[in-house]
């Protein structure tokens, strides 16, 4: 399945009118930040939230108002039939991001930054990838990099729930276990590796999508892997 990367140089001057007239536009104190939906830096989630669950007690820091300190999930256009998928998903991304600091580089020089992470339809992750990339189609995961200048923003991760759920069909896992190696991939992407640009890069990281859920002991290899495979089929 294609996946998607938008370097943060593409998001400039060129691009203020088309972020004005789509909406995908906030204004945060005295700068302005391209970003996917309309709110605040801490999102109010769509869901309500829980006062704890189990899986946020061993080591992670938790804020009653908004969820983990640096992880920040949100829904668009998207229904689903409970809130355990949001809260299941912000918790493993609050423990890759956690991890990630510890094995990439990257993410050790930024250990506060905020990541955003947004479970959508098909249908809204289309028009992204469509504006952005030029690509009329659903995918399954796109990066927005907000640059090192942020030191407070790492970036925004869209994953279509939809297309996570046919992948985890085809791959024989579950659709936790694909979002969790989508949220792998996009991360990488907003920490800087790009797979697309040469071998090297791609082969760091493949390596790095492999280390990082060997050490959360999750499912699967990697996405770079499963599009090979893919392919291959």
């Amino acid at each position: 399945m294609p996946i998607g990367f938008i370097p943060s140089a593409m998001i400039g001057r060129r691009l203020l009118a088309v972020l004005r007239a789509s909406h995908l536009w906030r204004h945060d104190g005295n700068r302005r930040l391209p970003v996917l939906w309309n709110g605040p830096r801490r999102r109010r989630h769509l869901y309500p939230r829980l006062q704890l669950i189990e899986s946020t007690t061993d080591g992670m820091s938790w804020d009653e108002e908004d969820g983990f300190e640096n992880v920040f999930v949100s829904v668009e256009d998207l229904d689903l039939p409970d809130e355990s998928l949001v809260h299941s998903i912000e918790s493993d991304a609050h423990s890759l991001w956690n991890t990630s600091v510890t094995f990439v580089e990257a993410a050790a020089r930024r250990p506060h930054a905020e990541v955003s992470v947004v479970l959508s339809s098909d249908a809204f992750i289309q028009r992204l990838n469509r504006q952005w990339r030029g690509l009329d189609h659903p995918t399954d995961v796109l990066s927005f990099p907000q640059g090192e200048d942020d030191q407070d923003l790492l970036g925004d991760l869209i994953i279509s729930v939809e297309t996570a759920h046919r992948q985890a069909q085809e791959r024989n896992h579950s659709d936790r276990d694909e979002i969790r190696i989508l949220l792998v991939h996009g991360l990488l992407h907003l920490l800087g590796y790009d797979h697309e640009v040469n071998q090297l890069q791609f082969d760091q990281m493949r390596a790095m999508e492999q280390q990082l859920l060997k050490s959360l002991r999750w499912t699967g290899t990697g996405l770079i892997d499963a599009s090979q495979e893919s392919t291959r089929v």
